[in-house]
């Protein structure tokens, strides 16, 4: 058995695509979790080649003062 160390940070990993119309409400959904948490945390969006919006969504939200949103966009659809 081993000694199981705290957790630091929590990272959140979405899979992204053409999601532009659920997109805002899936970020506020999952930003009002992570802040009841009470502890560091992230949102990583991947954006998987969207060919709707979604990925100017997603840096959008990145971009906004105290951010916790990272935007990963992929250049085209890599399937799961």
């Amino acid at each position: 058995m081993f000694d199981a160390a705290p957790i630091k940070k929590v990272s959140v990993v979405i899979p992204v695509y053409n999601e532009q119309e659920s997109l805002p409400e899936l970020i506020r959904r999952t930003t009002t979790a992570c802040e009841s948490l009470g502890k560091a945390w992230e949102i990583l969006l991947i954006d998987d080649g969207s060919s709707d919006s979604s990925a100017e969504l997603m840096v959008k939200a990145s971009q906004e003062a105290d951010s916790h949103i990272i935007s990963i966009l992929l250049n085209r659809n890599y399937g799961q």
